[in-house]
């Protein structure tokens, strides 16, 4: 799928930074990661993935909702962070899935906040052509 090309959630690993508690963070893969010679990798946690859906509701909520993307429960059930992870993986990747079929989602300031695009003018205008071409490629 051609999300998949532009933002993959390609593995978790369990992580601990001084003074928090132990957590689970997902590697992102964004347009092929490091090895394709013009993507790279963001690390994620899934408070963050909760805050890229709530500021996509306030600032996209049609684009949201025609998107009908949704998140893991944020409760924890399993008892290691291991299994954590590996029960949110193909859930999370669902919902980038889902948010990056909707082309308003895909150009969104939050969608390149969380793809690491933001602040970076070379990586920027890489993700914006890559989304370019998806479109010429949907449309």
């Amino acid at each position: 799928p051609i999300s998949h090309h532009l933002l993959h959630v390609s593995g978790h690993k369990a992580a601990v930074r001084s003074g928090t508690r132990p957590y689970v963070a997902y590697d992102l893969s964004v347009l092929g990661g490091a090895g394709s010679g013009r993507g790279w990798l963001v690390e994620r946690r899934f408070s963050q993935f909760d805050q890229l859906v709530c500021e996509l509701r306030r600032q996209c909520p049609a684009a949201l909702a025609a998107s009908a993307a949704k998140l893991p429960s944020k409760f924890r059930l399993p008892s290691s962070l291991s299994e954590e992870g590996d029960q949110r993986l193909a859930p999370l990747q669902a919902c980038l899935a889902a948010l990056l079929s909707v082309e308003a989602l895909r150009c969104s300031e939050p969608l390149l906040l969380f793809v690491g695009a933001h602040h970076d003018p070379a990586r920027r205008g890489v993700w914006e052509a890559a989304v370019r071409a998806v479109a010429c490629r949907a449309g």
